[in-house]
């Protein structure tokens, strides 16, 4: 059986319309025998439209302080790097600052020019470098000249090397 099609998600559901976000009591409680007023249906499908335009958009939802992320859960923090989920119940911890909760699924696809193209670069680059690497063969074109992944390697290694190096004197 075929896959359902994609539907679009534009326009938004109530955009322009007239829409009251219900209570939290109410969310929490939901229909009972009553005809919702038009306003708290519209906000509900205006809601929804608008995370399923965020997921269609973004391809991996944004962390949030509320959600409860289980292991292997994927969040893109606020660096746009997408991180995963070490913990069931993983609730407001940043994945940007909380590396015991999270580790780097993998880094934004402007990172190589980023970082090529950074004179600042430090040593906290590095993972991001190394995933980069790791999960694809190249070429990588940086400032016009093109590397391959096993160039690319070997300067990884090295940067390491005097990093680690900087840090022990």
């Amino acid at each position: 059986m075929a896959a359902e099609p994609k539907p679009n998600t534009r326009p938004i559901w109530s955009e322009s319309g007239d829409a009251t976000e219900p209570s939290d009591a109410k969310k929490t409680l939901g229909w009972v025998q009553e005809i919702p007023p038009h306003q708290t249906f519209n906000w509900i499908h205006n809601n929804l439209a608008r995370f399923a335009s965020h997921v269609n958009e973004s391809g991996i939802p944004e962390w949030d302080l509320i959600t409860s992320y289980d292991i292997d859960a994927l969040a893109k923090g606020s660096d746009g790097t997408v991180y995963v989920s070490l913990d069931n119940g993983n609730v407001g911890n940043d994945p940007i600052s909380t590396p015991t909760e999270w580790i780097i699924a993998f880094a934004p696809a402007t990172f190589a020019t980023n970082i090529a193209s950074d004179s600042g670069f430090t040593g906290d680059a590095l993972p991001y470098l190394r995933i980069l690497l790791d999960n694809s063969a190249g070429p990588f074109t940086i400032d016009g000249i093109a590397y391959t992944s096993a160039q690319l390697t070997v300067i990884h290694d090295n940067l390491l090397a005097a990093w680690v190096a900087a840090l022990e004197t």
